[in-house]
This record gives C-alpha cells, structure tokens and sequence, in this order.
C-alpha cells in the first residue's frame, strides 16, 4: 500500500499527452475564434466593388429618331431612351431636384421636368430651373448599338 505523502497530487508532472491536449485544444478555440472574426467582418463591411451587367433595351428600330422609350431595367430603374437622330441616350427619367419624372420634347431637343420647369440638354445637363441653379444632371447610362440591337450598361446599386 502507497503512502499519501509518497503522491503528489498537488503538483502533477506534466505529461507530453497532456501538453498535445493543451496545444491542440488551444489551436481549436484560436481558429474557431479567428474564423468567426472574418466572417463578422464580412458582414459588417459589405463587398464595396459593385456589380455591372450589360442588359439587352431593345432594338434600334424600335426608337425612330425624335422619339423616345422608356425601359425598365431589371432593378426597377426606369430609363429614357432617346434616338435624337444622330445617337442614343440613356438617362434616368427621375430629376434630381424633386424626384419628379422628365419627358423627352422633340421641337426643342431637351428634356422637361414639370413641376419647376427644370431643363436638361440631350446629356441630362441642367440648362434652367432649379437644377441649373444647383449644378446638378439627370443620371446617364452607357448604350451601345451593336448590329440592331441596344444594349445599356447597368450598376448594382
């Protein structure tokens, strides 16, 4: 029979088994702990790099020249389409000022927003109206003719 002052519980000797169990279950909680650090950083910081996407808006005979056509892209964007007879335009059909929606007026070759009056030139600049006075355009997208079709070039977000 073994003494208990021969024991020494107090102050176990560590063995190599029990130092792996250590490091091993150290290197878990650190990974673990670091994996779920990245995906809370994915989530809070969103993707910054925006998607763009080419979208088809028609053909080029559908819009005579003078004429006008509103295209709804696939996000709910509403986009004037315009053939001024010598290129296609897109922009966006809502005016910066208040939000209201532009029409297209071929006699003077410009864009009208009615509730102030607000002008924009065949580029959606602002040429008169509180939009002018403010230094600020319609949104433009990019549209290209290829063959006989029109495709614009649409931006998440």
């Amino acid at each position: 029979m073994t003494n208990s002052s021969d024991l020494n519980i107090t102050n176990p000797k560590p063995t190599r088994r029990g130092m792996m169990t250590w490091i091993i279950m150290i290197g878990g909680l650190a990974a673990s702990y670091g994996t779920a650090a990245v995906h809370a950083l994915r989530y809070l910081t969103p993707n910054r790099k925006p998607r763009i996407w080419k979208a088809y808006a028609g053909g080029v005979h559908d819009i005579p020249a003078g004429t006008s056509k509103i295209y709804n892209s696939p996000d709910g964007r509403k986009v004037v389409i315009t053939n001024t007879g010598e290129q296609f335009t897109a922009l966006s059909d809502v005016c910066p000022h208040l939000g209201c929606k532009v029409h297209w007026n071929e006699s003077s070759k410009q864009f009208i927003c009615p509730c102030h009056n607000g002008v924009f030139d065949v580029n959606g600049v602002a040429i008169s109206g509180p939009p002018a006075k403010a230094g600020q355009r319609l949104a433009k997208y990019e549209i290209q003719p290829v063959d006989s079709a029109l495709y614009i070039t649409l931006t998440e977000g």
